[in-house]
C-alpha cells in the first residue's frame, strides 16, 4: 500500500513548522549566537518577550532586565534587542543595541 501526499501539503507543513520555530525561538539561543556586548547569567522566555537575570554589558552590571527582539530591523539584516528594567524597579533603565 502506498501513501500519497500532495506536494501542497508538504509545502504547507514545512512553512508552518518554520513559522512555529520562529515564534517560539528561545531568547538564550539568540543571545548566545548574537555575539553582542550583552551578557546574562540566565535568559528565559521567547525572543519576542523574555527576561534576563543579572545582565551585564562589559564590566557594568545592569541587574534583571526584560528583553525583546524588534521585528522591523530584521528585514534589513539587523538584530535589534530592546532592553528595560521591569516596571516595578525603583530606577528606570531602557535601551537598545543592534548586531548586524
Amino acid at each position: 500500500m502506498r501513501l500519497r501526499v500532495p506536494a501542497r501539503r508538504i509545502v504547507l507543513f514545512t512553512a508552518l513548522f518554520a513559522f512555529a520555530l520562529l515564534i517560539f525561538l528561545p531568547l538564550r539561543l539568540v543571545l548566545g549566537q548574537a555575539g553582542g556586548p550583552l551578557d546574562a547569567r540566565e535568559a528565559s522566555g521567547s525572543v519576542w518577550s523574555g527576561s534576563l537575570k543579572e545582565a551585564r554589558i562589559g564590566p557594568a552590571a545592569l541587574g534583571d532586565l526584560q528583553a525583546r527582539l524588534a521585528f522591523l530591523p530584521l528585514l534589513v539584516g539587523q538584530a535589534r534587542f530592546e532592553i528595560e528594567r521591569p516596571s516595578g524597579a525603583p530606577d528606570r533603565f531602557a535601551g537598545a543595541f543592534s548586531v548586524s
